[in-house]
């Protein structure tokens, strides 16, 4: 009981300090990037084939040996590549085990290697391409004569990192990244270009693989936004038993400058974008369950860096790309759900109680576009939602619910409500009833994702 009433003390203090924590959260926004994963027009569509697989796991074993000592194995686990083409991959076909592609064999919750088209045949061929539409991009992103495109690719999920792909190697042995595009239709009608052959015809250049960026998403003194890559690493190779050594931990790669994209006549009004991911790959420190997502960014007219510490930086068009789920029996835990049965709204001011909730991240960091929703239900049915997509780096959002009341669509009947709390992410959460004195109230859990009413 003691615990409980402490837990209880400590939320109330919690909730009375943190009721507009959120709009002291510094969101990035800059004139210069542009994100078009959920545009309107369906800039970034999944192909007509895409549906997200299962990748496996480094399975860790420990041995006793002499004196006690403890030795710790990991399972042989290859790379995995996204959208391989037929193009003379070492990752290509299926494995001895057979795995195909990387991703896992056979599995309940649609792995791709038990993938089947609509008269229940197995597709020979994986369908899988990531394409963008770069003019629904700023007019900035153009496809003018001379116009130079650089590439960037990051890996925004914990303990994956790019592999040695060999398909991404050119003539002179350096890695690349290849693309084609296409008139403002893809070919054929369909999102998902077929019977396309290799991405032979162009590239961005040489490029150059990274651990991390520098720092988090952050404004320069001109209010834009610049990433920097920073510790250049090289992509393991083949199958390993063993954790990604140091390295070898790249998740960013870049385009150099100087050899990027020049626009050239026959790309006008080429809109359509395919470009290829090259093959990733996981150790045991990737959790079961997480989404592996990829952020695609094109670089439009980079200038030399080091003239100026506010030169101008590049406009960005990018969209972040779900390539895999950890885990060959795992469902998509980058998702969240939370029910929470019993709050109330509208009686702060009548009969003076409020509800507070707590949301909290079960992981390190949020996905770059992060966002909770929430839905109402009163005793009449009526329902209410926001989808709060502002979530900045904020681990842990606490509010009282009558005090964001106006962020909702829909008129509720005042008192109790059940809440339905969906996310892009993993969470977990509290629920409180108090008085206005913060002198009385009660806790709830919620009940989670896997039972009961939600589950994603």
């Amino acid at each position: 009981m003691k615990k409980v009433l402490g837990i209880a003390t400590a939320l109330m203090v919690l909730f009375a300090f943190t009721v507009n924590v959120g709009a002291q959260v510094a969101v990035v926004d800059s004139t210069n990037v542009t994100d078009i994963t959920d545009h309107p027009a369906n800039s970034c569509p999944n192909c007509n084939k895409s549906a997200v697989g299962n990748v496996p796991t480094p399975e860790v074993t420990s041995q006793a040996g002499l004196q006690g000592a403890v030795t710790y194995d990991t399972t042989n686990v290859c790379p995995f590549d996204y959208d391989d083409n037929n193009s003379g991959s070492e990752f290509n076909g299926e494995d001895a085990n057979g795995d195909r592609w990387g991703y896992c064999p056979t599995s309940a919750v649609g792995a791709l290697g038990a993938e089947y088209d609509a008269l229940g045949e197995p597709i020979a061929q994986r369908n899988v391409k990531f394409m963008i539409n770069v003019c629904d991009c700023p007019e900035s992103c153009n496809l003018d004569v001379g116009t130079k495109i650089g590439i960037q690719m990051t890996i925004l999920t914990p303990g994956v990192y790019w592999a040695h792909d060999p398909k991404t190697l050119d003539a002179d042995d350096d890695y690349t990244v290849r693309f084609r595009n296409y008139a403002k239709q893809p070919p054929q009608g369909v999102v998902c270009p077929t019977g396309e052959g290799d991405l032979t015809t162009k590239d961005f250049g040489k490029v150059t693989y990274y651990e991390r960026m520098a720092g988090p998403d952050a404004l320069n003194v001109k209010g834009l936004l610049q990433r920097t890559p920073i510790n250049p690493g090289t992509p393991l190779a083949g199958c390993a038993n063993t954790n990604v050594p140091a390295g070898n931990r790249v998740q960013v790669l870049q385009s150099d400058m100087l050899t990027d994209y020049i626009v050239q006549p026959n790309d006008s009004d080429l809109c359509w974008f395919w470009i290829d991911i090259p093959a990733m790959r996981l150790d045991a420190t990737a959790q079961v369950g997480d989404a592996i997502q990829v952020r695609v960014s094109l670089l439009w007219d980079r200038e030399l860096e080091g003239i100026c510490s506010d030169c101008k930086p590049p406009v960005i068009c990018e969209c972040i790309r779900t390539v895999a789920i950890v885990g060959c029996e795992a469902v998509n835990m980058g998702q969240g759900c939370l029910f929470f049965p019993y709050l109330v709204q509208g009686t702060e001011d009548s009969d003076g109680w409020v509800a507070g909730v707590g949301i909290s991240a079960m992981g390190d960091t949020l996905p770059a576009d992060a966002w909770v929703e929430l839905t109402l239900k009163d005793t009449a049915g009526n329902v209410a939602t926001w989808r709060n997509a502002d979530m900045g780096n904020q681990l842990v959002w606490a509010f009282v619910l009558d005090r964001i009341m106006d962020n909702f669509n829909g008129t509720l009947v005042p008192g109790v409500v059940s809440l339905q709390v969906d996310s892009n992410y993993r969470i977990d959460g509290y629920g409180f009833l108090m008085n206005q004195t913060w002198q009385l109230g009660a806790g709830q859990l919620p009940r989670t994702a896997g039972g009961f009413v939600c589950a994603p």
